[in-house]
């Protein structure tokens, strides 16, 4: 029975790996100046690896485990959404802002990045 459940759970897991990794429908779009984007990525990494840590060292509930990766996959799309579209601006000789359609988790996650960037300041 032990081994059933553990195998359940290692099962949801990958599952909610897999749809946490999905973004979902583009509702907002976002436009962030081009002296603003390695400030923001920097934040972005930061944030990642702080609660990467936090999963890794600290005693957690299985709750709060759950709620740091979620928020690491969050990250890491918004992260991917970046990189894209600078390759893409790169390609197309383009230095100008750098325009991200992002979904309703996303944006959430790059307001908090900009106002924690701003109370650090």
């Amino acid at each position: 029975m032990k081994n059933e459940v553990m195998d359940n759970m290692e099962y949801l897991m990958q599952e909610l790996h897999r749809e946490w990794a999905r973004s979902g429908p583009s509702r907002i779009s976002c436009t962030l100046q081009s002296a603003e984007v390695s400030e923001v990525q920097g934040a972005l990494a930061r944030q990642v690896e702080k609660q990467q840590l936090l999963l890794e060292r600290e005693e957690l509930t299985f709750q709060k485990s759950v709620q740091l990766l979620r928020m690491n996959y969050i990250l890491l799309r918004l992260a991917k959404k970046m990189k894209a579209e600078q390759a893409q601006k790169s390609k197309d000789n383009d230095s100008g802002d750098l325009g991200l359609l992002l979904d309703e988790e996303e944006e959430q996650a790059l307001s908090a990045l900009m106002r924690n960037g701003k109370k650090e300041e």
